[in-house]
């Protein structure tokens, strides 16, 4: 895990690159899959657009970052980190409220997606302290 820090702390635009990948993956699943099987999942059509959107939005941003950004990069790897903690949190949260409506398959792709972004979030700001040379609380250093 530290090899992938510190690329993509010394290569930004992988981490861009990497984190478009992941936006776009997040904008197809919903879809093209989750929406052909509504009702195994227990997730609204509403739920499932609002979800494609939010990850082509931040696939897209992403993907801008890689290819138009030169310089930086911290600022812009911030906004990063603000969306996707924020998508987490509003994901989280639809999660707790309407546990009881999802089935077994859409709890289980929720936390899966909520792994991931924790996953993703926690080397945006590991790869984020690298570049910034920053201290983290609890890292070595």
């Amino acid at each position: 895990m530290k090899k992938l820090i510190a690329r993509f702390a010394s290569h930004p635009k992988q981490l861009f690159l990497f984190d478009s990948m992941g936006g776009l993956l997040s904008a197809t699943v919903p879809l093209f899959i989750l929406w052909q099987f509504e009702s195994q999942f227990g997730l609204p059509r509403e739920l499932l657009i609002a979800m494609a959107v939010t990850g082509f939005l931040y696939g897209a941003y992403s993907l801008i970052c890689a290819l138009r950004i030169e310089s930086r990069w911290s600022f812009f790897l911030k906004i990063l980190v603000v969306a996707n903690s924020a998508y987490l949190i509003s994901l989280l949260a639809y999660t707790v409220l309407h546990f009881s409506d999802l089935s077994h398959l859409g709890l289980a792709y929720l936390l899966v997606d909520h792994l991931v972004l924790i996953s993703v979030i926690a080397i945006e700001i590991s790869a984020l302290a690298a570049i910034s040379k920053m201290w983290i609380p609890g890292t070595r250093s």
